[in-house]
Order: structure tokens, then C-alpha cells, then sequence
């Protein structure tokens, strides 16, 4: 009887490169997709990070601007001054700081005709700054409310204020402010896989509602 005998052949040592070479492409091609999708969410997580510190930050100031000058008793003159930086008639109300880079304002909020900061007990949260300063490794928009510094917003790496009087022109004393325009600079809180830092920029026009 003639015997039948089952081919054992495997495969050639070719064959088995070959597909070890094919599998390293594909393995290769599938870490590459991943690891471009993690650095896409990182970055987009960052960005979101950023937009929301500087919206943060822009909302708050813009809100408690427009308040400068606030005077139900009519107890405080509005602050004046040709000497942006400093009110010649302090206590008063409303803008008493205009540089580039700080603001520094009040609002008799409970109308007990006293904004001072050596008050503060009787009159909490009516004298405010605002301005950019180091907050551990990086830069931070700080909110000071009657004498004590807090971290409003971080990775703001720049403020711009400019002043403007009732006609846009620029503002030439302090009692004169009836805008205020805003420009804060926000960054990433760390670079993207480019070792680049991504900064964006927001702006806001601040109508001084209490001076008139």
C-alpha cells in the first residue's frame, strides 16, 4: 500500500524577516498615530487652560472697573490729579492709579462715605489694584483688595491699560477717565511638543459708569 505523507514544510528564514519587517512598520505607524493624538491634547488642553485664565481674568477686571467712582452718599470727591500714578485728594473715589501697567481704584460699595484702606475692616473689597507680578515660576494677574495681594489669573505675562477722557482723547488727569481700555497677554503654562509657548490676546473697553 503506498503511503501519503502530510507536507511539514514552515516558513523560509526570508519569509520570517519579511514579516517581523512588516509588523515593525505597522507597529510603528500605529505608536506614531497615538502619540501625535496625545501631544494634539495636550496642546488643545493648554490652550483651553490659557483661554480660560485670561477670560477669568479680563471678566473680573472689567467688572469691577466699571465700579470705580461708585458714591450713593456723595461723601467723596472723585480722585484728581495731572500726576497719573497717584490722587492728589485721596480719600476719593474712583481711579486713583492710571499707569501702563496698574490700576488702582474704589468704590464707596456700602455707601458709608469711607474707601481707606486703613478701614478695610468697615470697608472690605472698596480699594482695588490690579497688575502683573511672579507668583512662584511664572507670571500672574494680581487682584489686591485693600492692602492684601491675591492670585487672580495665571500665566498672564501682560497687562497694557490706557485711559481715555470723554471725547477718546487721552486722558490727562485722573478725574478725567471715562474709559478704560484693557489688553491682557496670556500664555500656555508650558510649551508644546515645538518647544513652543503659545501667547493669545484680549482686549475689553471699560465705560466708566459712576463719574457722570
Amino acid at each position: 500500500m503506498k503511503s501519503c505523507h502530510k507536507s511539514d514544510n514552515g516558513f523560509t528564514l526570508v519569509e520570517l524577516m519579511v514579516a517581523l519587517a512588516v509588523s515593525l512598520v505597522l507597529l510603528g505607524a500605529i505608536w506614531g498615530f497615538f502619540e501625535n493624538q496625545h501631544r494634539n491634547y495636550s496642546t488643545q488642553e493648554r490652550l483651553t487652560e490659557m483661554q480660560q485664565n485670561a477670560r477669568v481674568g479680563l471678566e473680573m477686571m472689567t467688572r469691577e472697573i466699571r465700579m470705580a467712582g461708585y458714591n450713593p452718599t456723595g461723601g467723596l470727591s472723585v480722585c484728581a490729579g495731572t500726576n497719573m500714578a497717584s490722587a492728589t485728594n485721596s480719600p476719593c473715589v474712583g481711579i486713583s492709579n492710571a499707569s501702563g501697567n496698574t490700576v488702582s481704584f474704589s468704590a464707596d460699595l456700602n455707601g458709608n462715605g469711607a474707601v481707606t484702606p486703613a478701614t478695610a475692616s468697615a470697608n472690605p473689597g472698596e480699594n482695588i489694584s490690579y497688575s502683573i507680578y511672579t507668583c512662584g515660576n511664572h507670571q500672574c494677574l494680581g487682584r489686591t483688595s485693600n492692602g492684601s495681594l491675591q492670585p487672580l489669573a495665571d500665566h498672564i505675562t501682560g497687562l497694557t491699560l490706557t485711559y481715555y477722557d470723554s471725547s477718546d482723547g487721552i486722558a490727562s488727569d485722573l478725574s478725567l477717565i471715562r474709559k478704560v481700555k484693557i489688553s491682557l497677554v496670556a500664555a500656555t503654562s508650558a510649551p508644546d511638543f515645538k518647544n513652543v509657548t503659545r501667547t493669545m490676546t484680549l482686549t475689553a473697553d471699560v465705560t466708566l459708569r459712576n463719574y457722570d
